[in-house]
C-alpha cells in the first residue's frame, strides 16, 4: 500500500490489506475469548498517518506484528475502524493519540485503558 508519503509498504506474508480472521466476528470471539482482538484495525505510522487496515489478534498475531513493524523499521500503532476512519484526514500524531495498541521492537505494548484494566500492559 502507497502511503501519503508516497512511501510503498511490503508486509510480511499474512498481512494482506483487509485482512480477515474468521468469516464470523461473534465466533471468533467466542473461540477467542482472552484475546485483545480488533476487527477492521486501521494502522498507523507516526511518519506516514494510515498506512493498512484489517483484521488482528493481538495475542495469536504477536510474532507478525512485530515483524511488520521491524519491516516496516518505525512503531505502528492500532486503531479501532470508527477512531481510524473518523480521524483519517488528521496529523499522525493526532491518530497516535487515539490508539489501542503499540508494537514496539520487541512487544505489544497495550495503550487503551480499557483494555488495559482487560489484557494488563503487555502482550
Amino acid at each position: 500500500m502507497k502511503s501519503k508519503n508516497n512511501h510503498q509498504y511490503e508486509f510480511p506474508t499474512g498481512m494482506y490489506q483487509g485482512r480477515m480472521i474468521g468469516n464470523s466476528k461473534s465466533n471468533y470471539r467466542k473461540e477467542h475469548p482472552n484475546d485483545l482482538i480488533m476487527f477492521n484495525a486501521v494502522m498507523v505510522t507516526e511518519s506516514d498517518g494510515i498506512i493498512w487496515n484489517g483484521d488482528i489478534n493481538a495475542h495469536v498475531d504477536k510474532d507478525l506484528l512485530i515483524k511488520t513493524r521491524n519491516i516496516v523499521g518505525e512503531d505502528l500503532y492500532f486503531l479501532s475502524e470508527h477512531e481510524g476512519y473518523e480521524l483519517r484526514d488528521s496529523l499522525p500524531l493526532a491518530l497516535i493519540a487515539k490508539s489501542i495498541i503499540g508494537v514496539r521492537k520487541d512487544r505489544i505494548t497495550i495503550l487503551d485503558e480499557y483494555c488495559i484494566k482487560n489484557y494488563g500492559d503487555f502482550i
